[in-house]
């Protein structure tokens, strides 16, 4: 079939269409109700149904065929039965049929037949007869065909009806099968929906059921320990009383048994004395007379004694015992008198020890100053003729001719030894007994040259062990002090103090304080402690150091300095005393400072109320400010990262932008109940007329997502359900979305989005200076048609939830 082809309805189709026919069945005529008499067959086919696209090129054929449809582009004509023409018998008088299939018209033959009369009647008569039974037979045999085609498109039609209806059948017990299983499928799904939402209700009805449960437990519990906390009190209370009673009662008893105990004690001792000085008085009593006895027969033969001695001369022993009297009483006097010899012998020496050490300290002086003279003459003649170094060379015998000259009595061994021990006494303890008051002005006329700055020096003093050094005490750069430093110790190299570059080791400078308003002018000022090309220095050690300033408070800190050949300060290294603040300095172009600041477990200055886990700021400092192109912390569980540039050109002006990525809620807003990983991003800008009053004037703008979490406090199911008034309780979600804007008088949360399995949330609100809250959310729950309006009020620390307007 031409798809091309359009086709249009007859008048049996037009009837049939309009239901006056009903010989068609259900496809044939949905067929038929798809000509329009404009379409072509190809886009009839692309505009009907799936299920008739396969057939409706036989259905158009059938509905051709039976008269519903025809070409629009072709002529149509009712058929008409044909009439065999009559044709004039030839010369043999025979009849001739075969030409049948070309008969004329009724009309054409009878002209033929009149034309013919004339001649011969019986020939038209005979003709005539023919005529009719060939026309007769013409009319059988188109009827006998007519028949035979209206019985097969009878049985034709017919199948394609029951085809048709049998087509219909199948698709209406399966349009019916679809039905019924789609019913199936949504009265399943509403059964599931109702079971989920049934065993939902349930399980929070249960939850709600075992809180409610936990918590008249944990009442009946408080109580009942409450009461058992008071049946113990009272118990022990009444054992303590019992025990009080019980140990009043024993110590009482105990002190009447002891008073007892000690007047009984007191009566047997009392006793005992009273017999012991008894016994006591009659001993004395009887020693007393044992003792006049013995002194009585003493004294009685003493006087007997006395009396036989005097009437005798002295024996030998009297004489021996006399004369030994005698010898010690001159030993003890020649011994006294060596004594005395000795000791008069010994000042003696003392007294010539003296006088050589003196004269020999006097010729070494003399011969030290000898040998610095010739020193001195010496490095004047190179100087002044470096052709001739034999004339240099024959200067050098002259010590050895001056130290000829002398000659002692004591070896040379201890002539040198004793020598080197003086020069070693000498260059030690000169430095500490020298006064060197009259060397502070002129250092400190040398040191204002060099800063650029006035220089003031309180004090001056050397030391010469382990290195030579000088130090300075209390000294100020500026003309307002701004530089202060308590000790400056200076030590120089031991083999460059005779040369005109003193080379000098280290400088430590202690008790340094630096004024922070002033602070990038005392940075260049610094950069000058080693712009001195006579007396070189390498490195700068710092000890104790602060800055001082009324607006921020800053950790006393430690540090390194190095200096570069060319007398600038190549690297500054800083760090606090409990190393949880370093700094690292290094000098750029056009008087620029590359900085990188590392905090840990602490707070940034400028972020006081933060407390860092690790923080590091990589950036650059000069006179208007400090850019820090990259921030990296740890905080609150989570990761920051940012950028910040603070001006103090006019003012103080902090402003940049920060990233976070899982943040503890909980431990970033700890009293506001909400918990979750927080990740969002946030521009800020931060000012002040002074660097303490930075966060007078603070903005921030950003986004936020928080995943997993909790919001305490309120429950948007059960407020939305209206089961709650207050809507108290606890909400969880899935995810939490929204933007901020937070200045000095409020913050404002929008387009809040909020998703959990059971519920979706919208909505915004904000919060005034004091913490306030006030705005709406709108809530869908899955298991409900619609959305709920809620209202939230309250503070951070106690939100309240309420349903309605």
């Amino acid at each position: 079939m031409d798809k091309k082809t359009v086709f249009v309805k007859t008048s049996k189709g037009e009837s049939e269409a309009k239901d006056k026919g009903g010989a068609l069945s259900g496809e044939l005529k949905r067929a038929l109700f798809l000509i329009d008499g404009m379409s072509t067959f190809e886009e009839i086919l692309k505009r009907a149904a799936p299920s008739l696209r396969d057939v409706l090129p036989n259905v158009f054929s059938q509905l051709v065929v039976g008269g519903y449809l025809r070409d629009k582009d072709k002529p149509f004509a009712e058929p008409v039965i044909a009439t065999p023409k009559i044709i004039a018998p030839g010369s043999s008088g025979e009849l001739d049929f075969t030409g049948f299939a070309s008969v004329s018209a009724p009309k054409t033959v009878a002209t033929e037949a009149g034309k013919q009369s004339a001649t011969s009647d019986a020939d038209a008569t005979r003709a005539h007869a023919e005529l009719e039974a060939a026309v007769e037979a013409a009319k059988i045999k188109a009827r006998t065909e007519a028949e035979a085609k209206a019985e097969a498109n009878a049985k034709s039609v017919a199948q394609l009806a029951a085809r048709s209806k049998a087509e219909a059948d199948i698709r209406a017990k399966q349009d019916a099968l679809v039905r019924e299983q789609a019913e199936a499928k949504a009265k399943a799904k509403q059964e599931a929906e109702a079971l989920v939402r049934q065993q939902m209700e349930m399980a929070i009805r249960e939850k709600a059921e075992a809180e409610e449960r936990a918590r008249q437990a944990a009442e009946a519990a408080r109580i009942k320990a409450e009461q058992e906390a008071a049946r113990v009190k009272a118990e022990l209370e009444a054992a303590a009383k019992a025990r009080q009673e019980a140990e009043a009662a024993r110590l009482k008893a105990e002190q009447e048994a002891a008073r007892v105990k000690a007047e009984q004690e007191a009566a047997r001792v009392k006793a005992e004395a009273e017999a012991r000085a008894a016994a006591e008085q009659r001993a004395l009593q009887e020693a007393g007379a044992a003792r006049l006895q013995i002194e009585q027969d003493a004294h009685r033969a003493k006087e007997e004694a006395a009396a036989k001695l005097a009437t005798q001369p002295k024996t030998a022993v009297q004489q021996e015992q006399d004369a030994l009297r005698a010898a010690d009483d001159e030993r003890v006097k020649s011994a006294q008198a060596k004594q005395v010899a000795e000791k008069a012998e010994q000042e003696a020496a003392a007294q010539r020890a003296n006088l050589e050490a003196q004269k020999l300290a006097d010729e070494q002086a003399k011969t030290w100053a000898a040998a610095e003279q010739r020193a001195k003459a010496q490095a004047k003649a190179e100087a002044e003729r470096p052709s001739q170094p034999a004339a240099v060379e024959t200067a050098k015998p002259m010590p050895q001719k001056v130290a000829s000259v002398r000659r002692k009595p004591l070896p040379l061994g201890k002539i040198a030894a004793g020598l080197f021990v003086l020069l070693l006494l000498s260059v030690v303890l000169l430095p500490y007994v020298m006064p060197l008051s009259s060397y502070v002005a002129p250092l400190e006329q040398k040191l204002s040259a060099q800063f650029k700055q006035p220089v003031h020096v309180e004090n001056l003093r050397a030391a010469s062990l382990p290195w030579p050094k000088l130090i300075l005490e209390k000294v100020t750069v500026g003309g307002a002090q701004e530089l202060k430093v308590g000790n400056v110790e200076v030590t120089f190299d031991l083999f460059s103090l005779f040369s005109p570059v003193k080379i000098i080791r280290r400088v430590e400078l202690r008790d340094v304080t630096l004024e922070g308003a002033s602070f990038d002018k005392e940075l260049s000022w610094l950069q000058q402690i080693g712009a001195n090309a006579n007396y070189p220095v390498s490195h700068v050690t710092l000890q104790r150091a602060k800055v001082s300033s009324e607006e921020i408070s800053l950790p006393v800190f430690s540090g390194e300095i190095d200096i570069n050949e060319q007398g600038r300060v190549s690297k500054v290294m800083l760090k606090s005393a409990d190393a949880k603040f370093d700094a690292a300095l290094q000098p750029s172009l056009q008087d620029r400072w590359q900085i990188m600041l590392n905090v840990k477990e602490t707070a940034f200055p400028l972020f006081p109320n933060v407390l860092f886990n690790d923080l590091t700021a990589k950036g650059e400092v000069s006179a208007a400010g400090a850019n820090f192109v990259a921030i990296e912390g740890q905080a609150y569980g989570g990761f920051f990262n940012g950028s910040a540039k603070l001006n103090w050109q006019k003012g103080w002006q902090l402003q940049g932008r920060i990233e976070a990525r899982t943040v503890e809620l909980n431990k970033l807003f700890p009293k506001f109940g909400v918990t979750g990983g927080l990740a969002g991003a946030s521009n800020f800008i931060a000012s002040g007329l002074k660097l303490g009053k930075l966060g007078d004037a603070t903005q921030m703008d950003g986004t936020f997502v928080v995943k997993k979490g909790v919001v305490n406090g309120i429950d948007m199911v059960e407020t939305a359900r209206g089961n709650r008034q207050n809507g108290a309780g606890r909400t969880h979600f899935d995810e939490l979305t929204g933007s901020f804007q937070a200045n000095g008088r409020g913050s404002h949360f929008q387009q809040l989005k909020l998703y959990s399995g059971i519920l979706n949330a919208s909505g915004s609100f904000d919060v005034n200076g004091g913490g306030q809250i006030s705005g709406r959310l709108s809530v869908e729950l899955k298991a409900r048609a619609g959305a709920s309006s809620l209202g939230l009020s309250g503070t951070l620390t106690e939100p309240v939830l309420r349903s309605g307007r």
